[in-house]
């Protein structure tokens, strides 16, 4: 939240064989005990609907997993899928099909990948009229930042940074 908002949003929900709105509302059920910024906007996106989980296992940088009934949820990045069984190759179809400049929750389900939730937020306001002004005093600014490069990337050309290192 230094250069953004804050206030990422639920932009776009994949579903794989099934129901957009199932895939949120399990995600919701595993991140809903998080206080993480993209938990809270799952969380939110779903609304009051979610089912309620049990067994919830953090791990940190990567996601969270949990049961709700007899299946087991996990929602995080491809390295969190990839422990769950989840090839990359099928995470980065899948995110393929989202908004590039979002960050990529994948949803599985039973180790199969069933959806993915894109995220986003917006740069600060102020943000951009204060990279111009660090390079108008001929200094040189850089977004160091644990998102993915291709939202790194995007909000960095959007306020004006050139440098970028990500992940």
């Amino acid at each position: 939240g230094t250069l953004t908002l804050g206030h990422p949003q639920v932009v776009a929900t994949a579903a794989i064989d099934g129901d957009k709105s199932e895939i949120l509302a399990l995600a919701a059920a595993v991140e809903a005990g998080s206080e993480h910024p993209l938990a809270r906007a799952i969380v939110a996106a779903a609304g009051p609907s979610a089912p309620k989980a049990t067994g919830i296992q953090a791990r940190r940088g990567e996601g969270v997993a949990g049961s709700v009934g007899e299946r087991r949820i996990a929602v995080g990045d491809a390295a969190m899928m990839a422990s769950e069984g989840v090839t990359p190759q099928a995470c980065s179809a899948l995110a393929s099909t989202l908004p590039d400049a979002s960050t990529v929750a994948f949803v599985a389900v039973d180790g199969q990948l069933r959806g993915a939730i894109a995220l986003a937020d917006e740069p600060r306001p102020q943000a951009a009229d204060a990279v111009s002004a660090l390079t108008r005093r001929g200094l040189p600014s850089m977004m160091i930042t644990g998102d993915n490069e291709r939202v790194a990337a995007a909000i960095a050309a959007s306020i004006g940074i050139d440098a970028v290192s990500s992940g």
